[in-house]
This record gives C-alpha cells, sequence and structure tokens, in this order.
C-alpha cells in the first residue's frame, strides 16, 4: 500500500477528511479505514457519495481502482 491512502485521499479532497466523510454517510470511522483494504466496499455508497459531494460515479471508481493497484490488486 502507498504511504497514503487513496482512499484517504479521496475523503481529504471531498469531505475535508475521513472523519467527516463517515459523519456524512452515517459510517464509523473505523468502516472507512477498512476501505484502505477492500475498497470494494466503497462501491455500496457511491449513490450517497455523489449526492453529498460533487463528485462524479467516475470519481469514486477511479478512487477504488487506484486503491486495489495500491494494495496489489489489478
Amino acid at each position: 500500500m502507498t504511504s497514503r491512502s487513496e482512499i484517504r485521499k479521496f475523503a481529504d479532497t471531498h469531505f475535508g477528511g475521513p472523519g467527516n466523510m463517515a459523519k456524512s454517510l452515517g459510517l464509523t470511522a473505523g468502516a472507512i479505514k477498512r476501505w484502505d483494504y477492500t475498497p470494494e466496499l466503497m462501491l455500496k455508497y457511491m449513490l450517497q457519495i455523489t449526492e453529498v459531494t460533487k463528485c462524479t460515479v467516475m470519481d469514486v471508481v477511479e478512487a477504488v481502482e487506484s486503491q486495489r493497484k495500491a494494495n496489489g490488486k489489478h
């Protein structure tokens, strides 16, 4: 994994951090942290993420794919 998770970068960019992301989606910070290891879980919240932020579906998919690559899963 990279020194800074791709999911964390996404959370910082679109929510102001993982804590804000968790709160906005009604999740725990631990749930967001698990996305670092299983980024596919983020896809379950794609509709909420795109409704809460100005990001697109492709932004979410790109974050998931970037994290998968960082984890060594292609």
